[in-house]
């Protein structure tokens, strides 16, 4: 398991409070704290000296952002949750499941998983027909997972 903690608002406001925000700097391997969390902090800072302070503390470990839609969001947490494979095609999506080492899958991936298989014998004419349906990829890529396969573009 990662060792990575995701912090919420409470622990270290709470810490800020009884001055001692180090012993989570110092247990923690690696410090995760998510942009509402830092906005929770930030809102109570008027009135709460204490969220001053987590607020300061927070924002060098401020987790990467990344204003992913619903679907992919609940695909990388059940693929989480399950240590299942997520299917993802958007970029930033299979970035934000790698940094949670979780293993992806694509469209396209699924086409050459499947010819090694032996379920489709070619892949070219399926990748232009994904491509015709609105799936967004770059010709260069194409070009190059077709040579790795032996195929070319008809």
């Amino acid at each position: 398991m990662n060792e990575a903690w995701v912090l919420n608002a409470s622990p270290i406001i709470l810490f800020g409070r009884i001055d001692r925000l180090d012993l989570i700097d110092r247990l923690a391997p690696r410090l995760m704290i998510p942009d509402a969390v830092i906005d929770e902090i930030r809102g109570g800072r008027s009135e709460d000296v204490s969220a001053r302070i987590g607020l300061d503390f927070a924002e060098p470990y401020r987790a990467a952002h990344w204003d992913l839609g619903r679907g992919e969001t609940q695909v990388i947490t059940q693929a989480l949750d399950a240590a299942a494979w997520a299917v993802l095609d958007d970029l930033a999506a299979r970035r934000c499941a790698a940094t949670y080492n979780i293993p992806v899958i694509g469209s396209i991936g699924i086409l050459l998983r499947a010819k090694r298989k032996g379920i489709l014998e070619n892949v070219a004419p399926w990748m232009m027909k994904l491509k015709a349906a609105g799936m967004y990829v770059d010709e260069m890529l194409i070009q190059k997972v077709l040579a790795d396969v032996g195929e070319q573009v008809r």
